[in-house]
């Protein structure tokens, strides 16, 4: 697999967990906790929960 062969070279920007040189493992991408009412930006009145899961899997 990549990520033995690589580690984590080839895979640090897919979003996959992997494992550093050092032997550190680094975790897969995911979703934080969304912004309240008081965000600038609004992003949880422009954007639905799962427009967050599609965009974190598209990115």
């Amino acid at each position: 697999m990549l990520t033995e062969v690589w580690h984590g070279e080839a895979t640090n920007g897919m979003g996959v967990s992997y494992m550093t040189k050092s032997g550190r493992k680094v975790p897969e991408k995911s979703i934080g906790k969304g912004c309240n009412d008081k965000c600038i930006l609004k992003c949880c009145k422009k954007l639905t929960e799962d427009d967050r899961h599609i965009l974190n899997k598209d990115f």
